[in-house]
């Protein structure tokens, strides 16, 4: 048993096979092969095959994994770069959240630049129909219940995170609340 500059174990005598385009590397022996990719110091995997193109077809199909993976997250951080919302300011957000009851708050956008907004909660007004230990809430612009908070990362979607979910852009519905004892 030995192990590489990485810290990574290999057996004595194994051949090294690596794939710089994913930043991969398997160490081959006999009809096994140990596999790792990036930093990590535990395998991907470790196994023996049948035969030696049984072990060069999983091996390729590991690497165009690996290519494919790599192209996913680059892309998927291009069109991050690229977002921008849509959310004008005066626009609503609704958040609901809650267990065993359903909480929902109303946001408005007092300030934007091309990635943030700047949200103040605002008060909801209740419009039935109302039923047991629930109802439903319309926003009330411009009636603000507290300070505006910092600017916050809009995500694809022209979502904000909050604590406990996300608020998105309100659709002009009343929004289901309810409450426990």
């Amino acid at each position: 048993m030995a192990r590489d500059a990485n810290g990574r174990w290999y057996p004595e005598g194994a051949t090294c096979l690596e794939a710089p385009e994913v930043n991969a590397m398997a160490y081959l022996y006999g009809l096994s092969a140990v596999a790792y990719h990036g930093k990590a110091t535990r395998p991907d995997w470790h196994f023996t095959f049948r035969s030696e193109e049984s072990r060069l077809a999983h091996l390729n199909m590991w690497r165009a994994n690996l290519r494919a993976h790599a192209d996913r997250v680059a892309q998927e951080a291009a069109n991050r770069r690229a977002f921008r919302h849509a959310l004008q300011i005066g626009d609503v957000l609704h958040y609901s959240w809650g267990y065993d009851q359903t909480q929902c708050e109303f946001f408005e956008v007092v300030a934007r630049t091309e990635k943030t907004v700047t949200l103040r909660p605002v008060a909801g007004n209740r419009c039935g129909p109302e039923g047991f230990m629930s109802t439903h809430v319309v926003p009330m612009r411009g009636r603000y219940t507290g300070p505006a908070g910092r600017p916050q990362v809009v995500r694809p979607g022209n979502y904000v995170s909050m604590k406990y979910g996300s608020a998105s852009p309100w659709s002009g519905a009343p929004a289901y609340e309810s409450w426990y004892a």
